[in-house]
């Protein structure tokens, strides 16, 4: 039974896992999605069919899982596709009466498997968000709908609960545990295999609808199973109750029946011998003795008022004292009472308590009473065809009954149709035997009785035991129903409870929240103007007045602190445009060339710099530069560097060891790891010789006057204040009347457009050649590139400064 079941949970999972594979690779990943939906729905509605045919046997009926296939489906591939299947499997199933013997199987599975479909389909979509559950998850989930299965068999078929519980304890636990297995392993290995997480994130991960589900999971379960065992251990006492109430009852009735019986008989006896001996006024032995014979009784007593035994059939008894004995004395009620007549039970004499008598007696017009007895043997004689009566048309229950035995537990009465039939004389009085040994009366003990477990009560009457039998899956009948029908119902409603919170939750709550973070996602991403509008409740509408508050005055602190940002970045920039050199009238008055600088920066002060000044009369130093980075820091280092390198020349170095010892300088204490790009010359006025040095800068651009322009390429050295201990190299250039040579940064060539284009080399000459005529000013030249520049990266924002100075040898 095990290993075929075993083999029907691994169908599903192997087809499950299987399609799962194929739909990730090019084989049904490139359907239509609805076209992939319909074509799953077949395959697993055929797979259900073949599940609700075929199963694991038990008893007489089959441990289906069509239910798990159908399930598989909608939860892992999506709702359309579990609902198809379970239409397959229902029309299947109400065509194909020859799967089951049982036609109330055949009504739940034609009414459980649209069910399935629509549970996986509304779990997948409200439950877990067009998803595939986690395993835990596929476990409940396959459990619940076998139960919900359970229970369409009870509603759908209240007049064959007998039929129904014989199935359903062989079934019931097997089919659960088989189908919430078969849905959890496929979503296991697919688990496995997507390498996700076999259990829930830790904290720090856990998505808050996680949580909830969890957490509710567990708690639905725990609630569930408490509900359960209560109404177990309830069902269970009543039904306790009522086996020892309706045993008890029926043994006592037969008792009831046997001792008035005996009693009616002999007392009827006694009444007649009354009258006999009173019109007879017989107190004579011999004539009693006579009487005593005619009625067939053992002994007659007459008794008078003081309780005296006046006349017997039994001479050791004459002058006997009634009062003397406690057996006897019981008669004296019919002296001193209100008693005409009494029967006494079989029982000792008083007078030899080894001799057993029932006595019966009637009380006379004397005051005095007649006594009447039967011994123990002819009062056997007597009732034995009431006993043997007594026990055949009794029933406990519908197939309980009741056994008379003798106090050597021989039969003397049963019902025809009960068990004993089937007990061979030895064995049967035996097996009462050894059940109600040392046991009180009245008290249920347990039994099996042919391999069925049965209950026994017992009791004794006038020496007979009354033996009640009731089987106990009888006795336990209303209450399985009763735990089945209660156990059932309540997982269901746990079941909605679970989903109804986990969607309010969720909806409510979980879906808030995201709104909520979505909105503070696009504030700190810097959307100040984000309003949170998230108002379902007072709650959250609360949260939305706060945050949006809060960001109101975060907006104000801003505005607040930009405005003096600017104010101070307007002073540092004032400042560095300070530091720069202007074309000032004795440079303009010069017939010895013509020089014109400019620089825009990307933000309000820049990294780049020129300068230009006079070494003596008759040489003019110029340079150009770049700081690495931008903003503040960038300045700063400008403003050394710039500093440090005039000095330096101005000091009467040369070219070369002026850019060696500004190296060395700026390399100390460079914490901040920037550097610089520097083109520097000294000019002869007179004779046009250019010497220059070049710390890893762009090289510049010189056009003869018989000319277009060109790059005056010379061999870089390393940036300043990269690394200590570097020697520059000194290049000469010698300038010829009309040259002119023109300086910039990066900032020109790497200017970058919308399209990520770079304006680069080529289009600066070009540039350059396009703006030439013959009085063109160095202003126009710088002013035509920048205009080039500004036409080419279009609506591209600027992201570095932009450096140029252009030098006219005249």
């Amino acid at each position: 039974m095990y290993i075929k079941l075993i083999g029907t949970i691994l169908l599903p999972t192997l087809f499950t896992v299987s399609i799962y594979v194929l739909n990730k690779k090019k084989v049904l990943s490139g359907l239509n999605t609805y076209v992939k939906q319909v074509l799953i729905g077949i395959t697993f509605g055929l797979i259900a069919c073949v599940l609700a045919t075929f199963g694991s046997t038990s008893s007489d009926e089959l441990i289906r899982l069509s239910d798990s296939a159908i399930l598989c489906s909608g939860l892992i591939f999506g709702g359309p596709a579990g609902i198809i299947s379970g239409i397959i499997c229902s029309i299947y199933c109400y065509f194909a009466s020859f799967i089951t013997i049982h036609e109330f199987i055949r009504t739940g599975l034609i009414v459980g498997s649209i069910v399935a479909g629509v549970y996986a389909a509304f779990a997948r979509r409200f439950m877990f968000e067009n998803k595939m559950p986690s395993w835990v998850m596929g476990l409940f989930v396959g459990i619940t709908m076998e139960v919900v299965h359970f229970n369409l068999l009870f509603s759908a078929n209240v007049n064959d609960f007998k039929d129904i519980l014989k199935v359903l304890n062989v079934i019931t636990i097997p089919s659960i545990v088989a189908n919430g297995v078969a849905v959890c392993i496929p979503i296991l290995i697919i688990t496995v295999i997507t390498k996700e997480p076999l259990f829930m994130r830790t904290k720090s991960k856990a998505r808050i609808s996680q949580t909830i589900q969890a957490w509710l999971l567990g708690t639905v379960l725990v609630a569930l199973i408490c509900s359960s065992l209560f109404t177990f251990s309830l069902q269970a006492m009543i039904a306790n109750m009522d086996t020892e109430s309706i045993m008890s009852d029926t043994i006592s009735d037969v008792k009831k029946d046997i001792i008035d019986a005996s009693d009616d008989n002999l007392l009827k006896i006694t009444e007649s011998i009354a009258s006999e001996i009173v019109a007879n006024n017989v107190t004579d032995y011999n004539e009693l003795v006579n009487i005593a014979d005619s009625y067939n009784v053992d002994e007659i007593n007459r008794v008078n008022k003081a309780g005296i035994i006046y006349a017997t059939t039994n001479n050791n008894y004459m002058g006997f004292d009634m009062r003397q004995g406690e057996q006897s004395a019981e008669f004296m009620c019919l002296i001193d009472g209100f008693n005409r007549k009494y029967v006494q039970r079989l029982m000792p004499l008083s007078y030899n308590s080894s001799i057993n008598m029932k006595y019966a007696g009637v009380r006379l017009g004397d005051g005095g009473f007649v006594q009447v007895g039967y011994s123990e043997s002819r009062f056997y004689s007597d009732i034995k065809e009431r006993i043997a009566l007594s026990a055949v048309n009794r029933h406990i229950g519908s197939k309980g009954y009741v056994v008379i035995t003798d106090n050597k537990f021989a039969y003397q009465s049963y019902r025809t149709d009960s068990d004993i039939l089937y007990l061979s004389n030895s064995s049967g009085p035996s097996i009462f035997g050894e059940m109600i040994e040392g046991t009180e009366e009245y008290t249920i003990v347990n039994g099996n009785i042919l391999n069925r477990d049965v209950f026994c009560m017992y009791t004794t009457a006038e020496g007979y035991y009354i033996i009640g039998v009731y089987p106990a899956d009888e006795a336990y009948f209303t209450r399985n129903v009763a735990l089945y029908a209660n156990v059932f119902t309540e997982i269901i409603i746990f079941a909605v409870l679970f989903a109804v919170i986990y969607i309010l939750i969720r909806v409510i709550v979980v879906n808030n929240i995201f709104k909520v973070n979505q909105s503070l996602a696009q504030i700190t991403g810097g959307n100040l103007d984000t309003v949170v509008d998230v108002r379902n409740n007072e709650e959250f509408s609360m949260l939305s007045n706060d945050i949006n508050s809060t960001v109101d005055t975060l907006k104000k602190y801003i505005a607040e602190a930009a405005s003096r940002i600017d104010a101070e970045l307007q002073y540092a920039k004032d400042i560095q445009a300070s530091a720069l050199p202007h074309i000032e009238p004795n440079f303009v008055g010069k017939n010895e060339y013509e020089l014109y600088a400019c620089m825009f920066t990307a933000k309000e002060v820049g990294g780049d710099f020129y300068d230009f000044y006079y070494v003596d009369d008759n040489h003019l130093a110029i340079t150009i530069a770049d700081v690495s980075g931008k903003g503040i820091p960038a300045a700063l280092f400008m403003m050394t560097s710039k500093t440090m390198l005039r000095n330096m020349i101005e000091s009467g170095m040369s070219i070369e060891e002026a850019m060696t010892s500004a190296n060395e300088r700026l390399c100390e204490n460079n914490d901040a790891n920037m550097f610089v790009t520097v083109w520097a010359a000294i000019i002869d006025l007179q004779t046009g010789l250019m010497e220059f040095g070049n710390a890893g800068h762009n090289h510049p651009v010189i056009r003869k006057k018989d000319g277009s322009y060109e790059f005056l390429k010379s061999r870089p050295g390393m940036v300043l204040a990269g690394v200590g201990g570097v020697h520059y190299r000194r290049n000469e250039y010698k300038l010829e009347a009309g040259d002119i040579l023109f300086l910039y940064t990066d900032g020109v060539t790497e200017a970058t457009n919308i399209n990520n284009e770079l304006f680069g080399d080529d289009k600066l000459i070009e540039s350059l050649n396009n703006a030439y005529k013959e009085d063109i000013s160095m202003e126009e030249v710088c002013n035509s590139v920048k205009k080039d520049v500004d036409l080419f990266v279009d609506e591209a924002p600027q992201f570095d400064d932009i450096t140029m100075l252009a030098y006219k040898f005249k």
